[in-house]
């Protein structure tokens, strides 16, 4: 009866626990660090890499509850304090500006949520919220939850990505050790650390990837059908929501019919069983979500850009771009082409093969250990990067040498990821192509550092498998069955505004304006320091883009000329459709209803692609 009582105590101590990392998480960026200090963590350095994976080795050398607050809050404060040098110093660069507002790719799957949220499909033209709906729709739900405050979502997507990276981490101890869990849990922090506070599809990817590997790792250990099939299913969306390693899928069927063969020589029932639970998990998160998801268009094919990547590497390794004026055509059409081009010159596959695989594993800037090297490589990046090639073979041989399930799930899943390679170019996207296999693959590093394995001892309830399949359901609850009631719940809410009369010259405009969803550049460089709330100086300082992208570099220059508080928000035009980038005083876009609208007069503007709708000060109206 004691012991009872004690596991009963357990399950209520260790999930209480863990409101001390959450309460550290957002009260990190609650506190205006000085830029200076937190800009080294927004990319990798020596230094940091070695703090950072010392402080997690002592971590995990504690013990009990202890051990994990310590670990837990190491991990998050890691993610906290380089979203908090982009809060408070603006930083800009390709992926977002301002600290928050995203751009480019993230602009349109904001805005593919945003269009979610007000109850319409994402419009089927050919851009990335089209072709990969899963995420925005994973997104909406987030913003919903935090009343559409995009600052605060994004705080919450990274929190989720913290989380998941720890439970991965923790089993990774349980069985190999502190040495490779720290290991673990700093190189996931790296991969990750160029995009956290960007709403990209490689943040849901590496979330259900984590929550995917965790599945499966469970089914190897306890020959768990039901944690395999789950698994599957999870590790699907993932990798339909990023899209990466499809060759895994193949690779897990081939290891279930070993895994679960018992005493048959091998399984042919469960690999049929894991063959139609791949299949029907694709069409399912794919097919039928991107029918819910997306309005009808050229956009409606699902990865309708693979088409792009496919043909550069049947030419030769010419890259994405090289498609050219044939990016605009019906997807099926252009596969006929590619096939075509394919049997006229199949040498051309095999040589942008070559070259995928030498860029994936030699040290440059796109490879899987490409944080090293985000700038020109240095002797220190090159001995790092051969140190991780000479630990990842160790695993590998180390998994060889183990009979056990666990070890032969990551060597087929392994042979999945690296028979994808040709098909995932780094020189089209470096390793951002296999965020949702990064735990298998890190896992593999991991195992090189293990200094002896251990039992693992009795899971921890966020561990067990009610633990991860809760967890798991949650998230493909936000993902796939949230936005759908966020469609029909919205659907008839439409807002249809009257546009104002308007100066000659001038387009009338409205949109909805949330709190955590613009941000404000203080010319004077007074009562600022922290996103929404930007100073210029900082605005200005700490843009990596403003000689090389045409529309930052007018962002900063009509703030620098501004006489007053200058608003920046990304929103969709109520009155004329599509997405476009507002601006203007802060007086001028504030939103006075209930329903947040903003409506006014604007100069327009197309700057590098970007529509820009700029409200003139009111001296000037």
């Amino acid at each position: 009866m004691n012991k009872m009582a004690q596991q009963n105590k357990e399950q209520i101590a260790s999930p209480a626990l863990m409101i001390i990392p959450a309460i550290l998480f957002f009260g990190l960026l609650q506190f205006k660090f000085p830029p200076a200090i937190t800009q080294v963590f927004l990319n990798f350095s020596p230094l940091l890499f070695l703090i950072a994976l010392g402080l997690l080795i002592l971590a995990y050398s504690a013990h009990g509850h202890l051990r994990t607050v310590c670990v837990l809050s190491l991990i998050l404060a890691l993610f906290a304090l380089t979203l908090s040098y982009k809060w408070a110093s603006g930083h800009s660069d390709a992926i977002s500006f301002g600290g928050t507002i995203p751009y480019k790719d993230a602009f349109n799957y904001y805005n593919g949520a945003r269009f979610i949220l007000k109850g319409d499909r994402i419009p089927g033209s050919r851009w990335q919220a089209a072709w990969r709906p899963l995420f925005p729709g994973f997104f909406a739900s987030l913003l919903l939850f935090t009343r559409q405050n995009l600052k605060w979502a994004l705080a919450l997507l990274n929190l989720l990505v913290g989380w998941s990276t720890f439970l991965a981490a923790e089993q990774i101890f349980r069985t190999m050790g502190r040495f490779a869990a720290a290991a673990f849990a700093v190189l996931i922090y790296l991969f990750f650390q160029p995009i956290i506070g960007v709403p990209l599809t490689e943040a849901h990817g590496l979330l259900l990837g984590s929550l995917g590997f965790l599945l499966l790792w469970y089914s190897a250990r306890h020959a768990n059908l039901i944690a395999f099939l789950s698994g599957i299913l999870v590790l699907m969306t993932a990798v339909s929501s990023r899209a990466g390693a499809f060759f895994i899928f193949p690779m897990l069927i081939l290891w279930s019919g070993i895994a679960f063969k018992k005493d048959q020589r091998y399984n042919l029932k469960i690999a049929a069983l894991a063959a139609g639970v791949c299949a029907g998990s694709f069409l399912l998160v794919n097919n039928v979500f991107s029918w819910v998801y997306v309005a009808d268009g050229p956009g409606k094919e699902i990865f309708g850009n693979f088409t792009n990547t496919l043909y550069g590497q049947v030419m030769g390794g010419t890259g994405w771009g090289s498609i050219g004026e044939l990016a605009g055509e019906d997807v099926r059409l252009l596969y006929r082409l590619i096939l075509q081009e394919f049997l006229n010159h199949p040498m051309g596959l095999l040589s942008a093969a070559a070259q995928s695989y030498r860029n994936f594993f030699y040290p440059n800037q796109l490879g899987i250990f490409s944080f090293y090297s985000s700038g020109e490589l240095t002797r220190i990046d090159t001995l790092l990067w051969y140190g991780g090639l000479v630990i990842l073979g160790l695993g590998i041989f180390r998994l060889f040498r183990r009979h056990d399930s666990f070890s032969s799930l990551l060597l087929f899943v392994f042979l999945g990821i690296i028979l994808s390679v040709p098909f995932l170019p780094p020189r089209d996207g470096g390793n951002r192509f296999y965020a949702s296999t990064m735990p298998f693959f890190f896992a593999i590093v991991a195992a090189g550092l293990a200094l002896k394995q251990k039992g693992g001892g009795n899971a921890p309830a966020f561990l067990s498998l009610q633990g991860l399949l809760l967890q798991s359901g949650v998230i493909l609850f936000l993902t796939l069955a949230a936005p759908l009631g966020i469609l029909l719940m919205h659907h008839k809410k439409e807002l249809k505004p009257e546009a104002l009369a308007c100066p000659d010259g001038q387009t009338a405009f409205a949109f909805q304006l949330y709190e955590g969803s613009y941000i404000d550049i203080h010319p004077d460089n007074q009562d600022c320091g922290l996103v929404p709330d930007l100073c210029l100086q900082d605005f200005d300082q700490y843009g990596t883009e403003k000689g090389i992208d045409p529309f930052y570099g007018e962002l900063v220059a009509t703030a620098s000329s501004w006489p007053d508080e200058f608003r920046i928000a990304p929103a969709n035009d109520l009155i004329n459709g599509g997405i476009h980038f507002f601006a203007g005083s802060s007086t001028s876009l504030t939103a006075g209803n209930s329903e947040n609208l903003v409506s006014g007069c604007a100069n327009t503007s197309v700057i590098k692609s970007r529509s820009l709708y700029l409200v003139p000060p009111v001296e000037e109206q």
